[in-house]
């Protein structure tokens, strides 16, 4: 499994601070909007539970949000 990234690497790639990310993550968790890339967490009771979003993840949200800017 490829390594996930952490908030700091999304919001370099995403244009925007750290504290916007979480700030917008918290609104998509409360109304299912589109507003950053969705984040996982992977671990079970054998291995420590890891958060953070998945490359292709950031990718496909780039690609949704510059069409609509660009069209």
């Amino acid at each position: 499994m490829a390594a996930l990234l952490n908030d700091q690497q999304v919001a370099e790639q995403i244009g925007c601070s750290k504290s916007q990310l979480q700030s917008e993550r918290a609104l998509d968790r409360g109304d299912g909007g589109d507003r950053v890339p969705a984040w996982i967490e992977v671990g079970d009771s054998w291995r420590p539970r890891v958060r953070g979003t998945r490359q292709a993840e950031v990718d496909a949200w780039l690609d949704r949000h510059t069409r609509r800017a660009a069209a």
